[in-house]
C-alpha cells in the first residue's frame, strides 16, 4: 500500500524582518526539529523514496535535513507549484508523481498543507488538521496510481508534531 508522507517546513528565522518570504531561513528550532521528525521516519521504517519540496528556503533546508536524518537516497525535487500553491496544485504535484514511487514526501507551507489534508481525507471538508511547523502527516492511499488519486482516498495513519516527539523522549 502506498503512503503518503506530508511535512510543513520547520519554524522559520524572523530575527531579520527586511528577509523576503521566499528567503527566511530555518530557526535553529526549525533544524531540531527536522532533524528529530526525519529521525522518526527511519524508526518507522518510512524513509522516502521521492521527496518534493517548495522552493522556499525554509522549506528547501527541512527537506535536506530530513533527507539526511532519515538517510534518504535522493536529495527533494523543487516545485515551484508548492510555495504560494492551491490545493489542486499540491494535488497535481502528488498526481505526477511516477507509479513506482511508494513513500513520498511533499513539503510545504501552509494554509495549502491543511486544506490538502482535509481533500485527502474528506473530500475537502473541514478536518480540524492543523499543521504546526514541522509537523508530519502519514496517509495510507489505496489506489496503484498517483494520478487516481480522489477526494477522500486516503485514510490518515498517524500525525505526529515536534511538541509531542519532544514530551515523549
Amino acid at each position: 500500500m502506498k503512503t503518503l508522507l506530508f511535512m510543513r517546513h520547520g519554524k522559520s528565522d524572523w530575527s531579520i524582518p527586511t528577509v523576503p518570504d521566499a528567503d527566511r531561513p530555518l530557526s535553529t528550532r526549525g533544524i531540531k526539529d527536522s532533524k528529530r521528525m526525519g529521525r522518526v521516519l527511519v524508526r518507522f521504517d518510512l524513509v522516502p523514496d521521492r521527496m518534493v519540496s517548495s522552493p522556499a528556503l525554509r522549506a528547501t533546508e527541512t527537506a535536506v535535513i530530513m533527507a539526511e536524518a532519515c538517510r534518504a537516497k535522493e536529495p527533494a525535487v523543487i516545485d515551484e507549484s508548492l510555495y504560494n500553491g492551491e490545493v489542486e496544485d499540491t494535488l497535481n504535484v502528488i498526481r505526477r508523481l511516477p507509479a513506482d514511487i511508494e513513500h513520498p514526501l511533499i513539503v510545504g507551507h501552509n494554509p495549502s498543507m491543511e486544506e490538502t489534508a482535509g481533500y485527502l481525507l474528506s473530500g475537502g471538508r473541514e478536518t480540524g488538521i492543523k499543521f504546526p511547523t514541522a509537523g508530519l502527516v502519514c496517509f495510507l492511499c489505496g489506489f496503484s496510481e498517483w494520478g487516481s488519486l480522489d477526494p477522500g482516498g486516503c485514510t490518515l495513519c498517524w500525525f505526529l508534531i515536534p511538541r509531542l516527539l519532544k514530551a515523549v523522549t
